[in-house]
Parts: C-alpha cells; sequence; structure tokens
C-alpha cells in the first residue's frame, strides 16, 4: 500500500511538470515580412541611374580622373580629381559679402536641381559641418529623414562636397543611398522592455589609450529612446597594390526601425548611443559619441 501510493504521488508530481511546461510561453513580437528590408544590387534601378547620371554629366561639362558609381545605392559615390569640376553660380547668391553663406545656397540649389541622383533635397538635409581654408570650403550635409522618421546613426546618408569661392567643386561624395518604401510604420518592440534589458550592459572604450569600462547600472543615465531609421551597411574594401584601402564599396543595406538610446552621465556628451531594433529588439549598433571630433 505504501509503495502504491508513492507511485501515485510521484504521477502527480509528474504531471503537473508536463502541466508547467505546457504552458503556452510569451509570444514574439510578429516580424513584418521582409523585415529588415535590405538594399542590395538591382538591375533596373541601377541602369535608370546610369542613364541620369550621363545626363547630369553633359549638362554640368564636368570631367573627373576618379568617378565612383555606388550601383547598389544608386548614387555618386566620389568624384576627386577634377580636370574639368562641376561649377556652382555661387556668385549670384552673394549677399553683403557673405561667400560661406552663398556657397551653402548653390549647393542646396544643386541638391535640390539633382534630388534623383541625390536621394534626397534641401529641405531634408541639415549641416553638419563647414570649414575654410585658403578659400576653399569643406562641406558636410546629413540625410536628416527617411520617410517619415529621422535618420540616425554614422551610417546615415551624407553628402561632401570641397569647393572654392568660385563654385567649382573639387571633390564630392555622397553615400545617401536610394531609399526603400516597405518599412514598417511603427514601432512594435515594448520600451520598456528596452531600458529593462539596458541594465547591467557593460561598455568599454579607449580614451587616451586608456581603456574604461562603465556598467549602465541605474535607470536615470538612459535617456527617452527616440525611434528612428538605422541603415546597417555592409561593404567590401578595395585595396590598392600595398594593401591600403582606396574604396569602400557597398554590398548591402539593412534598413531597419530602431530606437535610438543615449546612455547620459552628465558628461559633455552622452557617452553612448545605442541603437536597438524597435521590431526585434535586437542591438544593432553601438557608437560612442564623445570620443567624435
Amino acid at each position: 500500500m505504501k509503495y502504491a501510493l508513492s507511485r501515485f504521488v510521484c504521477l502527480l508530481l509528474l504531471c503537473a511538470s508536463a502541466a508547467l511546461y505546457a504552458q503556452p510561453r510569451p509570444a514574439k513580437p510578429a516580424m513584418p515580412k521582409g523585415y529588415p528590408a535590405k538594399l542590395t544590387f538591382e538591375k533596373e534601378p541601377f541602369r535608370q541611374f546610369a542613364r541620369r547620371f550621363e545626363v547630369f554629366k553633359k549638362k554640368y561639362g564636368f570631367n573627373y580622373l576618379n568617378q565612383v558609381l555606388d550601383s547598389v545605392g544608386c548614387t555618386i559615390g566620389q568624384l576627386t580629381y577634377a580636370a574639368t569640376p562641376i561649377k556652382l553660380p555661387v556668385a549670384q547668391f552673394i549677399s553683403n559679402q557673405d561667400t560661406a553663406a552663398a556657397v551653402l545656397l548653390a549647393l542646396r540649389q544643386f541638391i535640390d536641381d539633382n534630388q534623383d541622383l541625390f536621394h534626397t533635397t534641401s529641405k531634408e538635409i541639415a549641416l553638419l559641418s563647414m570649414s575654410e581654408q585658403e578659400g576653399v570650403y569643406d562641406v558636410m550635409f546629413e540625410r536628416a529623414v527617411y520617410g517619415k522618421y529621422r535618420s540616425a546613426g554614422k551610417t546615415r546618408g551624407m553628402l561632401e562636397f570641397v569647393i572654392d569661392k568660385q563654385g567649382a567643386i573639387a571633390v564630392l561624395v555622397c553615400t545617401a543611398t536610394r531609399r526603400l518604401t516597405n518599412l514598417p510604420n511603427d514601432e512594435t518592440y515594448p520600451l520598456d522592455k528596452i531600458y529593462k534589458n539596458l541594465i547591467g550592459k557593460k561598455l568599454e572604450f579607449a580614451v587616451d589609450e586608456k581603456q574604461v569600462r562603465y556598467v549602465i547600472d541605474r535607470i536615470d543615465v538612459i535617456k527617452p529612446a527616440k525611434v528612428c531609421v538605422y541603415e546597417k551597411k555592409t561593404f567590401d574594401d578595395i585595396r590598392d597594390k600595398n594593401g591600403d584601402i582606396v574604396e569602400r564599396r557597398l554590398r548591402v543595406s539593412e534598413v531597419r526601425l530602431a530606437y535610438d538610446v543615449e546612455i547620459d552621465i552628465k558628461y559633455t556628451k552622452p557617452i553612448a548611443r545605442i541603437f536597438i531594433d524597435a521590431i526585434t529588439g535586437e542591438e544593432i549598433a553601438l557608437e560612442y559619441p564623445f570620443l567624435e571630433n
């Protein structure tokens, strides 16, 4: 009798355990079909871009000894070593002898006139930096929006121009790729989980050749997340005979909806920016803004 009772108790425990493991697990966030959106080489978009570029070339009558076209992003990768540069009418924009302002206006007009090559407009870009040396300006714009969301991260689209006071462009570099339209309309991964998962995360970076470690140990250093588009790009490095990288060629760009989360310990800048997929919850990238020049 005692042996039969023990077997009965064991059976009850086994059944209870089975029932426990049979409980439905929390469902993962639904993954939209085709997410993340991927930008890769496509013959027809590049064929159309190449035709537009030839029209552009005839319009401005330029000749650059180094000409790189981005066949994936369908944009002008770089134009350098100008034999005959593109010339913009800077003089017609000059007011109160402000040449720098005239250069910016001329460049913005140039971008608007060729938005099908640069994949942006003057209303969508923001001035990132501008410096001048001996009458030559180095101007950097960022594409500030991607669809209805802001663009963020080091891999967002940029446009750089080296241009003189007379409007001659010595260098043109563009990383603003053609835009995909099949992004999710809204974020779905819960924000409270993002904040919870960041507690205990270790950050490690070098300052003046010294390794610094910081552990996120409290919620107040985590700034409210901002939704953005993050372009996770993969490149092929093209090297010369000496092994030096002479070109970074875009192979694929994963376009993701992301949370842009800053870690701020009241330093001069946030010590870190963490990009987390707003659909899957996975970490996409980690950047250290205060280490940037």
